[in-house]
C-alpha cells in the first residue's frame, strides 16, 4: 500500500508540473508566438466568421487535439492568396500559424518569389508578420519579371481596395480623354491663328510691315486722350506740331486688319472730301510691345452715331450729312478711270458701314472711316482673280461673306446667300445706308410731337446685342424693317424720303438703289423743300458740288444702277427728262 500510494503520488506531480509548466512560463515552443488567422472557408460557412483575427500559436494542435506546442517545434506565421483573371488585387485564402519551415526562419517579411502559382504561399518568422505579404518573383538574367506593390491586409481591406480600384478607373479613363480635349483645344486655336494672320483677302501692293519705326519716323507725335475702343484696336486723340490728328492702334496680333486697311487708304485716287483723309503709318516698338498705328486727320464731333445720341438735328442738316454721307459712298463704290498718268481707282465695298463708321466734320460734313474689312474689285480682273479666298469655302473671319455688324447686315449676308461678284457687295452697303437714313429721320426735329431717344436701328425689336439667330428670324423670315413714323408723312421731305429708305433696304439686293441715286434724291428733296423753308442750311448754303467734282474729267456713271444721272463737273445737270422733279433721276 505505500508503493502504491507513492505511485499515485509521484504521478500527480508529474501532471501537476506538466500542467504548470505552460501555464508559469507562458510557451514552451520557439519562433514566433502570434499570427492573423483568416480562412476563407469560414466565409461560406457563416459570412459572420469571414474576418482576420490573431492566432496564439501555443494553441496549435493536430487533428487528434495534441498540442504542438512542443520545445522541438519551431513557429512561423503564413499567408495564402491566389489572383483572379490577372487581378492586379490579391483574393486572400487563408492565414496563420505555420511550424517547422526552414526557408522562412528569420524571415521578417512574408514574401512569395515564385512568378507564377495556382496559389500563391509565403512564411515569415516574426509576431503578426504575415499582416502585409509580398508577391516578388525572383529574378530571371539578372532582371525581376514584376515588381508587385505592397498589399496590407487589415479589418477595413476589402473596403479600401474597392475604393482604390474605383479611383484607378476613373483616372485611366478620364485622364486620357482630358488630354485628347487639350490637345484638340490647342491645335484649333493653333489653326485660327494661322488661318487669321494668313487668310486675309487684302494683300497691300508694298508690306506695311516696312513702315518706318519711331527711330526712322519724322512725326513728332504725342497721344492725349482715349475715344474708342473697337474690335481691332483702339482710337486716340493726338498732337502733331501743326495739328491734332487721330491715332488708331492695333496690338500685333491684328496686323491683318491693319494691312488691309492701310491698303485701302493708299489706292490710287483715294483723296476724297467725304472719305477720312489718311496721313501717316507706324509701327512702334519697344522692349515689350509691337504696337501698329493709323494715323488720319481728327474730327471733334466724332461719329454719326456718338452725335445723333445726344443732339437732333434740322430737316436741312439731315440733307447735309445725308449728302455728303452717300456722295462719300457713291465715290468709294465707283470705278474711277486713270486720268493723265494717275492709276485708275478701283471700286470699293465697305462691308461695315454703319453710323459709328461715318464722322462728322465741324460743319457736319460726312466722312467715311474704318476700312478693315473692305473689298477692292480691280478693273480688267475677275472676282476669283482678286478674292481666292471668297469664291470657295474658307471658314477664316476676314475673307467670309458673313462679316460686318449684325444689326447692320442685309438679308443675304445673314442667310449666306450672297453672289460673289461686285455689284452684290456694293447694294449690301446700300442696305447698311437706308437704315443710317432712318436714323437721322428718327432725330429730325422738323416734324410734329416729342423727340423720342435716339434708337440704333432694331434696337426696339432685339435690345443692345442681338445674336446673329435674332437678327436671321427678324430680317429674313420676318423681313421686319425699322418702323416709320406716321408723322413723317406730315412733312413734304420727310414724306418723300420714306421712299428712297425703304428702295434702299428692298428684301431684293437687286432692287435696291445706288449711292448716286441716293444722292441726287437727296440733293433734289434738299433744293425743293429747303428752298422756301428758311432752314439752317439753305440751297444757297448746302453743297451742291457733283459727284466727282474734285476729280479733273468730265462725267461719272453710277457703278450698277443703269438709269442713274450722268452728272456734269461744270454744275449740276440731269440727263434725264424731267418729267418728275424727284423720281426722273433715278
Amino acid at each position: 500500500m505505500m508503493v502504491s500510494s507513492n505511485f499515485n503520488g509521484i504521478r500527480m506531480f508529474l501532471f501537476v508540473a506538466l500542467v504548470a509548466i505552460p501555464l508559469c512560463c507562458g510557451k514552451v515552443h520557439q519562433g514566433t508566438v502570434r499570427c492573423e488567422k483568416y480562412d476563407q472557408n469560414q466565409c461560406a460557412d457563416d459570412p459572420k466568421l469571414c474576418t482576420i483575427t490573431t492566432e496564439e500559436c501555443a494553441n496549435l494542435t493536430t487533428s487528434n487535439k495534441l498540442t504542438l506546442d512542443e520545445p522541438h517545434n519551431y513557429m512561423l506565421c503564413f499567408a495564402s492568396w491566389l489572383t483572379v483573371n490577372n487581378s492586379q488585387e490579391p483574393q486572400l485564402v487563408k492565414k496563420g500559424c505555420w511550424m517547422n519551415d526552414d526557408k522562412c526562419y528569420h524571415q521578417k517579411e512574408c514574401v512569395e518569389d515564385k512568378f507564377s502559382a495556382p496559389v500563391y504561399f509565403c512564411c515569415c518568422d516574426g509576431d503578426l508578420c504575415n499582416k502585409q505579404f509580398f508577391h516578388r518573383p525572383a529574378k530571371v538574367d539578372g532582371k525581376s519579371l514584376v515588381d508587385k506593390a505592397t498589399t496590407e491586409q487589415g479589418p477595413d481591406y476589402w473596403k479600401k481596395s474597392g475604393v482604390e480600384q474605383l479611383v484607378k478607373t476613373v483616372l485611366y479613363s478620364i485622364v486620357p480623354i482630358i488630354g485628347v480635349v487639350i490637345l484638340v483645344i490647342t491645335l484649333f486655336f493653333m489653326w485660327r491663328r494661322h488661318q487669321r494672320h494668313m487668310g486675309h483677302t487684302q494683300l497691300p501692293t508694298v508690306d506695311p510691315s516696312l513702315a518706318p519705326t519711331p527711330s526712322q519716323s519724322s512725326l513728332n507725335l504725342q497721344l492725349l486722350e482715349l475715344k474708342a475702343r473697337g474690335r481691332y484696336g483702339s482710337v486716340w486723340k493726338a498732337q502733331l506740331p501743326e495739328q491734332y490728328v487721330a491715332v488708331k492702334i492695333f496690338p500685333l496680333q491684328d496686323k491683318q486688319s491693319w494691312m488691309a486697311e492701310l491698303d485701302i487708304y493708299n489706292l490710287p485716287q483715294m483723296k476724297h472730301d467725304n472719305i477720312l483723309r489718311f496721313i501717316a503709318s507706324e509701327k512702334k516698338e519697344d522692349n515689350l510691345t509691337t504696337e501698329l498705328w493709323l494715323i488720319t486727320e481728327f474730327h471733334e464731333k466724332g461719329s454719326l452715331c456718338d452725335f445723333l445720341k445726344s443732339n437732333t438735328i434740322t430737316w436741312a442738316q439731315l440733307c447735309h450729312i445725308g449728302q455728303t454721307m452717300t456722295r462719300g459712298l457713291a465715290y468709294l463704290h465707283d470705278e474711277i478711270p486713270s486720268p493723265n498718268h494717275l492709276q485708275a481707282k478701283p471700286a470699293i465695298a465697305h462691308r461695315d458701314f454703319k453710323s459709328k463708321n461715318v464722322l462728322l466734320k465741324q460743319d457736319l460734313t460726312a466722312c467715311i472711316a474704318d476700312f478693315g474689312l473692305a473689298l477692292k474689285f480691280e478693273p480688267g480682273k475677275g472676282f476669283n482673280e482678286t478674292h481666292p479666298q471668297l469664291s470657295s469655302f474658307d471658314p477664316n473671319p476676314f475673307s467670309c461673306s458673313q462679316v460686318g455688324t449684325r444689326r447692320y447686315m442685309a438679308p443675304e449676308v445673314l442667310e449666306g446667300a450672297i453672289c460673289f461678284n461686285r455689284d452684290s457687295f456694293l447694294r449690301i452697303d446700300m442696305y447698311a445706308c437706308g437704315l443710317i437714313i432712318w436714323e437721322l429721320m428718327t432725330r429730325c426735329t422738323s416734324i410734329e410731337g416729342s423727340m423720342e431717344e435716339y434708337r440704333l436701328p432694331f434696337e426696339a425689336e432685339v435690345g443692345l446685342q442681338p445674336t446673329l439667330e435674332e437678327m436671321q428670324t427678324l430680317v429674313v423670315t420676318q423681313k421686319v424693317r425699322p418702323a416709320l413714323k406716321l408723322s413723317w408723312q406730315k412733312h413734304p421731305g420727310l414724306s418723300k424720303l420714306i421712299a428712297t429708305v425703304e428702295e434702299c433696304w428692298d428684301q431684293d439686293a437687286e432692287a435696291r438703289l445706288s449711292a448716286g441715286c441716293v444722292l441726287e434724291r437727296l440733293g433734289q428733296l434738299s433744293r425743293s423743300v429747303n428752298s422756301g423753308s428758311g432752314g439752317l442750311i439753305t440751297d444757297q448754303s448746302l453743297p451742291t458740288s457733283p459727284l466727282l467734282a474734285h476729280q479733273p474729267f468730265n462725267t461719272y456713271t453710277s457703278s450698277y444702277v443703269p438709269n442713274t444721272a450722268v452728272i456734269d463737273i461744270g454744275g449740276v445737270r440731269d440727263t434725264l427728262a424731267p418729267t418728275h422733279p424727284y423720281f426722273n433721276s433715278c
